[in-house]
């Protein structure tokens, strides 16, 4: 059974495998590496609201959030290499999708480069849509899709 657990300092270690992991690096927009001490002061500092995806007491991977303005969001996921394409994602996109929209949003939206075409096939899958080409970032182009109820 798949569970959104709210993240905690005790996360940042797991998230900052992932994080600085190769794979999953290539796919974001600021793909350095991040020592722990950085992402302690980034917790601290920012507070975010982010989750860690649970599944049968093992961590898999984490739901991030930001740009909450109370009614729009942006989501994003990372899966644990370890742990990607069994589905996890899914399930734990259509958990946040749903627990936000129950929440009180209007308007669930997210960014990924152009290129990356099992992310851009999950969210259309997910309901997600292109709304346009936006910028390049590291030689590489993004869109927004936007989720549609």
């Amino acid at each position: 059974m798949i569970k959104l657990i709210d993240m905690t300092e005790h996360d940042l270690f797991f998230i900052n495998t992932i994080r600085n992991n190769e794979s999953t690096r290539s796919q974001l927009m600021c793909n350095n590496l991040i020592s722990i001490e950085e992402t302690i002061i980034w917790f601290k500092t920012m507070s975010p609201k982010w989750f860690i995806i649970n599944i049968d007491n093992k961590q898999v991977g984490y739901m991030r959030i930001s740009r909450d303005t109370g009614k729009t969001i942006c989501i994003g996921c990372d899966i644990h290499p370890d742990y990607r394409r069994k589905g996890y994602a899914k399930v734990a996109y259509e958990l946040l999708i749903s627990n936000l929209y129950n929440s009180g949003y209007d308007l669930l939206w997210l960014e990924v480069f152009k290129d990356n075409i099992p992310a851009y096939n999950l969210y259309s899958n997910l309901g997600f849509l292109r709304v346009g080409d936006h910028k390049i970032i590291n030689n590489r182009e993004y869109i927004i899709m936007v989720h549609v109820k």
